[in-house]
């Protein structure tokens, strides 16, 4: 680029035989892939660190293969930005990333303008892990995590203990819907509905793959 700047290497999308990176013109917007080598193999935080998002740096993996819960509001996951510092505002690439029981689905591409999700903290040290856990017993149900971050609730134990009890009854899909509103800057690209076997079975031979090139 400028000659200051060092080569950056990563993993293309491509689908039905096209490259995401150049439907979105990446290299012209000076962008590049968010899933690299070194970051393809990250073990995933634990416990607290789960919703703290200054510990999810490079775990894309683990989000797009649904280990992990969306670090963006409506269930968004950034694969292209920026090669310096990967901040959305530097012009990114974000994409609505859904789960059903027999097909993944990428749909809803924009110029990432989106805020961390509200069940996601810089400092939640109430987070357990028990929220995780919920959200992996309930079928990866989204509502259980966007209840507990828009609640006055501040520890998870108590808020376990309300949904338990019925206190609290989480809206499928809320943030969904609301997320519906938002001006999507390349509504002409997807959606994208991929066989989940056959997708987490590509993750998982991409993964093995670099571990051997190791």
């Amino acid at each position: 680029m400028d000659g200051y700047r060092q080569k950056v290497s990563y993993f293309d999308f491509i689908v039905n035989g096209k490259s995401l990176a150049d439907l979105f013109e990446a290299d012209q917007r000076d962008l590049v892939g968010m899933l690299t080598a070194d970051n393809i193999n990250t073990v995933p935080p634990i416990g607290d660190q789960i919703f703290n998002y200054f510990k999810r740096g490079g775990t894309l993996v683990h989000e797009l293969t649904f280990g992990l819960p969306c670090r963006y509001e409506y269930r968004r996951v950034h694969i292209y930005g920026c090669p310096e510092c990967g901040d959305l505002g530097c012009g990114s690439v974000t994409m609505q990333l859904l789960e059903t029981p027999t097909t993944v689905i990428w749909q809803r591409f924009d110029d990432g303008r989106e805020d961390y999700a509200n069940y996601m903290s810089s400092d939640k040290s109430y987070s357990s892990g028990d929220l995780y856990d919920l959200w992996q017993q309930r079928g990866r149900d989204y509502s259980v995590l966007d209840g507990f971050g828009l609640s006055p609730i501040e520890r998870d134990y108590e808020y376990l203990s309300e949904l338990k009890k019925g206190k609290i009854v989480p809206e499928p899909d809320a943030d969904l819907r609301r997320g519906a509103a938002v001006e999507i800057d390349f509504p002409g690209v997807g959606p994208f509905e991929f066989d989940k076997m056959a997708y987490l079975k590509a993750f998982a031979d991409l993964r093995a793959d670099a571990t051997t090139r190791e």
